[in-house]
């Protein structure tokens, strides 16, 4: 797919369409994609500050890593395009409810299930979305990446679009002035029965083409229209001279060059006025795009319901993506509200897509609808074709902040996916001296993982009002058979699950002091 997807970068533009740049942070994000991802404000922060995060990360390789940062850049490019054609859309007025529309048809396969699942425990163990707004709360961090704000961000994709406008328009100016020239050679020939005034409005309109006065409108349509009705008078004075073979070679000059090459023109010129009128939108002139208002809110934990639909897939994982784009990467950043929910939104889609589960097209529609309600604040920004693309200007200005959300739920949901806890539970409290053998409690647990994180704390609370002691630390390891499974480090309010590098560390460490564990 990505290689697919790939093949659409033509130049610095997508799936070569004018208008449509593919910002540099793409590029980056190819050439050297973990390199670039781990360099992130919000990647980088995460290391030392936020463990559940940086547990996260740790767990995957820095080539798989890579893979997922490659592809989620790339798709994050075609969500990004879909979303701007639904924005675009004239066949449907309510875009969320086509959203839903397609959502609902969608039948629930065995992999959006475990997705499902995986996803809830991801929220609420792995990345643990309480624990890290705490985290956050009492932080200074503000989630801006670089010293350029959004709002830049997006008016510079404005007047970049604005002045790639201009230039296109000078080209088509000069194609439309190439096409005239050679005209004119065949009329200044024939030049003895051509009425001057058809030679003179030639040269008029051709300078009136070049001319700065029309910076936004090209008009000429008058103009041409009198040539013709010249060039018509002209056949009309030989006839009444009976200069018949002249008027053969008038007549054949019209047919063959001079009507033609008046039509070509006129497809050129009407071109360059489309785009002229593009440039002369307002919201170049003016700072309609506004400066943009930071908002924030979290997320907390997710209870799974039983039996999930595809809506339930869409919608937790859209609740994982508002918590992380709020709590931590758009903490601090100006940004409207509509706006922020088209980031969750596209985050949304991408992540879906990034794990093959259903939905990602039902969430374009909803983000599209989202945007249209903020249309006022979205770039005046055109392709070649004279579509709006003021969608794809303002997701495509936002692209790491996307990409560094997108990154981090795919990773959190494909740990949670191959993460289970054993049955078999021991659960270690660790005193100040280390040396100490450490209190212990051996359990047999039943359930799914929240089930058991549940059984967990409550295993650690009973501890602790049995011994009435204070913990340095508490670990739970868990075991099916002889086989270790995922440990958790208890340590703290909220469960945090431990490395698997770390667990084996501390097991070896505390099995070769205290022989009973290995007895157990």
């Amino acid at each position: 797919m990505s290689r697919d997807i790939l093949g659409q970068i033509s130049g610095e533009d997508w799936i070569k369409k004018g208008g449509l740049d593919v910002p540099d942070d793409i590029f980056n994000a190819l050439d050297s994609p973990f390199d670039w991802f781990d360099s992130l404000k919000p990647i980088n922060f995460s290391r030392g500050n936020l463990p559940t995060l940086e547990n996260i990360l740790d767990s995957f390789p820095e080539t798989e890593i890579g893979d997922i940062v490659k592809a989620s850049s790339l798709e994050m490019l075609r969500t990004s395009y879909g979303i701007n054609k639904c924005f675009n859309s004239k066949a449907h007025i309510n875009l969320t409810g086509k959203g839903n529309q397609i959502a609902t048809s969608l039948k629930l396969k065995t992999r959006d299930r475990q997705i499902y699942y995986a996803a809830v425990q991801a929220n609420n163990f792995f990345l643990n979305m309480n624990l890290l707004n705490k985290q956050l709360s009492s932080s200074s961090y503000n989630g801006q990446m670089g010293e350029v704000s959004i709002y830049q961000k997006v008016k510079e994709s404005e007047i970049k679009n604005k002045d790639w406008l201009q230039s296109l328009v000078e080209k088509i100016q000069d194609e439309a002035v190439k096409i005239l020239e050679p005209l004119l050679e065949q009329l200044q020939e024939k030049k003895d029965y051509i009425p001057e005034q058809v030679i003179s409005g030639i040269k008029f309109v051709r300078e009136k083409v070049l001319e700065e006065s029309a910076k936004f409108y090209i008009d000429v349509e008058q103009t041409l229209q009198q040539i013709k009705n010249d060039f018509a008078e002209g056949i009309k004075a030989l006839k009444e001279k009976a200069l018949d073979a002249f008027i053969a070679d008038m007549r054949e000059l019209r047919k063959k060059i001079f009507n033609p090459a008046i039509k070509d023109f006129r497809t050129f010129i009407r071109k360059a006025n489309k785009l002229l009128s593009f440039i002369k939108n307002e919201k170049y002139k003016n700072d309609s795009v506004g400066d943009y208002t930071v908002s924030s809110s979290f997320s907390t934990a997710i209870v799974p319901v039983a039996s999930p639909n595809v809506i339930d897939v869409i919608n937790v994982v859209n609740a994982i993506a508002s918590g992380i784009l709020q709590t931590f990467i758009l903490k601090g950043v100006a940004i409207p509200t509509q706006l922020a929910e088209a980031l969750t939104k596209t985050v949304t889609s991408i992540v879906l897509k990034g794990l093959n589960a259903s939905g990602s097209e039902a969430v374009r529609y909803i983000a599209g609808d989202v945007l249209r309600g903020a249309k006022d604040l979205l770039p005046a920004v055109f392709n070649n074709t004279g579509m709006f693309a003021g969608v794809w200007g303002f997701l495509t200005s936002c692209a790491p902040y996307i990409i560094a959300a997108a990154v981090i739920i795919i990773i959190a949901i494909k740990l949670s996916q191959k993460s289970d806890i054993g049955n078999w539970i021991t659960l270690l409290a660790i005193g100040d001296n280390k040396n100490q053998e450490p209190d212990t409690v051996f359990a047999r647990l039943f359930g799914d993982v929240q089930e058991k994180l549940k059984d967990l704390g409550k295993l650690k609370e009973d501890l602790l009002q049995e011994t009435g002691k204070i913990y340095e630390n508490v670990y739970a390891f868990s075991f099916d058979g002889d086989a270790r499974k995922l440990c958790v480090d208890m340590s703290l309010a909220v469960p945090v699950p431990m490395k698997d590098e770390i667990a084996t560390q501390l097991w070896t460490e505390f099995s070769t002091k205290f022989d009973f564990l290995i007895q157990q």
